[in-house]
């Protein structure tokens, strides 16, 4: 973003010094938390990055370049005029920082250092809310990731959580077409990693886009990671806005956070941090507890702040019963916009060179049929033929007044029809 600044300030400062050519008003780059005062008649930049606020005000690191070189780097309270004033001091000592024209370095040091500061702590602005509907795409993937908006996928270790969101990164990065979603427009692809290494992702990438018949190219980046992601996040910002990254994959939460990550302080600052990122749609991996891992319906690892602060979570279980294959059924949990979406299943064939990737029926793994709804599993055998109330009770395990129930549900939402004849039989809407 790149634009013409007017400066107040300018109208009060001095300090051009004699034979300076006139200072006019700075151009601004920003990308995320990076900023770029730019006067070009001068051939000079002073980029900020870096940027802190603490008890002691905000503080900066500055590079100040001359026609394309470095002439001093150090770090710079902005309201601190007696900061500023040592930063002057040290580049009108230095034979670099005056190749050519004299240059009014306390007039732009001043200046630069109120406009960054200004631009920092103003944030948006409040605007007039125009109430209307939403016309363009709501999802990224469809029905995955909701458009610019944060995604929990939690799971057990060794489950596939990974693998699936590789496979996503390939998909949104490529636009390949995947059985079971749907990419809205491609873009790169910013996978930070806490967990793996470089080579193994790479493989793994390798094989599914072998898989699929595509290649990213240079729209998937790779980020290892060490630090807490709030600590990472300034950095993370300029990166996503220099590249343009539309999807944002952390993997994954625990090692993100800044402190216990069962703590509610941890969660709510990783998730902020990833809804600093900007408009750019991000997907956690999160775990899950070991207790959790054995409930019917499990949640994230740690506070209730990861489900609340996501605008979507989905729950993956591995089916047991594939010693071959890896089987993976996806529960959408939480659904902020809407009724939440029927269960996803897909299956990975791996082979020495590739990794395949098509639907799998729910059907075919009893396991992850039996961690649906009461009605979800209905619609799976009403979608075989009909059956009886009977006969839908012993197949599920349920009562049949749940199932009668739940019949009668389904049949005022046009979902199911009862059929004539005796036994009362019951089949799905077609």
């Amino acid at each position: 973003m790149t634009r013409a600044v007017r400066d107040p300030i300018a109208e009060t400062l001095g300090g051009i010094s004699p034979g300076a050519l006139p200072l006019t008003a700075p151009t601004v780059e920003r990308h995320g938390d990076e900023f770029t005062i730019r006067w070009a008649e001068h051939s000079v930049d002073l980029v900020f990055t870096g940027i802190r606020e603490s008890s002691g005000g905000l503080h900066a690191e500055l590079s100040i370049q001359r026609d394309g070189e470095e002439v001093h780097w150090s770090r710079l309270g902005l309201a601190s005029s007696r900061s500023r004033d040592g930063i002057v001091k040290l580049l009108e000592r230095s034979p670099a920082a005056f190749n050519g024209a004299p240059v009014p370095w306390m007039t732009m040091v001043d200046r630069a250092a109120r406009v960054v500061a200004d631009a920092v702590r103003r944030g948006e602005p409040a605007r007039p809310l125009r109430p209307r509907p939403i016309t363009g795409r709501r999802f990224l993937v469809d029905p995955l990731l909701p458009l610019a908006q944060p995604t929990i996928l939690y799971a057990d270790g060794g489950s596939g959580k990974s693998t699936l969101a590789l496979l996503v990164a390939v998909a949104v990065a490529t636009g390949a077409k995947v059985p079971g979603l749907d990419v809205a427009q491609p873009c790169s692809v910013m996978f930070a990693d806490y967990e793996s290494s470089e080579p193994v992702v790479a493989e793994v990438v390798y094989l599914l886009e072998r898989g699929l018949g595509v290649s990213c190219g240079d729209r998937l980046l790779y980020r290892r990671m060490f630090r807490p992601l709030m600590i990472e996040a300034p950095a993370l910002r300029v990166e996503i806005a220099r590249s343009g990254v539309g999807l944002f994959i952390l993997d994954s939460t625990g090692p993100a956070a800044h402190d216990d990550p069962a703590g509610a302080g941890a969660a709510l600052a990783t998730m902020t941090s990833l809804r600093s990122l900007g408009e750019v749609t991000t997907l956690a991996l999160a775990h899950v507890s070991a207790a959790g891992a054995d409930q019917r319906v499990a949640r994230p690892y740690g506070s209730v702040y990861y489900s609340n602060e996501a605008r979507m979570t989905w729950e993956l279980r591995r089916a047991e019963e594939e010693p071959d294959d890896l089987v993976v059924a996806l529960f959408n949990q939480k659904m902020n916009a809407g009724r939440k979406h029927p269960p996803l299943a897909f299956r990975f064939t791996f082979t020495p060179d590739t990794i395949r990737v098509s639907t799998s029926p729910l059907a075919d793994s009893p396991d992850l049929m039996n961690r649906t709804t009461v009605r979800q599993r209905l619609r799976t055998m009403l979608a075989t033929g009909a059956l009886t109330a009977e006969e839908l009770a012993e197949a599920t395990g349920e009562g049949e007044a749940t199932i009668r129930k739940t019949l009668a549900r389904m049949v005022k939402a046009e979902e199911a029809v009862q059929l004539p004849g005796t036994p009362l039989r019951w089949g799905r809407r077609a």
